[in-house]
């Protein structure tokens, strides 16, 4: 009788040691997971800026071009010019 009992102990604590490792496992693979994502989502994010700084130093560039091929005034030298005639008046 109190065998059976020892190995029925025995056998539900192994099932619980068992429960709780698979648990554990469970529990690590949802934590790669989430890392892997966020990792993911940072690449992302940085990929976006990247291409948006990118984009902005090429129109600037271009517009740099215009603006001398053109002789288009930059807002400032539009206002410096307005005052210097203010002034001469």
């Amino acid at each position: 009788m109190e065998e059976k009992k020892k190995k029925k102990t025995q056998n539900m604590r192994e099932e619980d040691r068992q429960r709780i490792l698979e648990r554990r496992r469970r529990e690590r693979a949802r934590q790669r997971k989430r890392k892997a994502m966020m990792m993911r989502a940072a690449v992302a994010g940085g990929l976006v800026l990247i291409l948006i700084l990118a984009i902005t130093a090429i129109v600037l560039f271009l517009l740099d071009i215009a603006v001398r091929k053109f002789k288009f005034k930059w807002p400032h030298e539009i206002i410096r010019s307005y005052r210097e005639k203010k002034l001469q008046k």
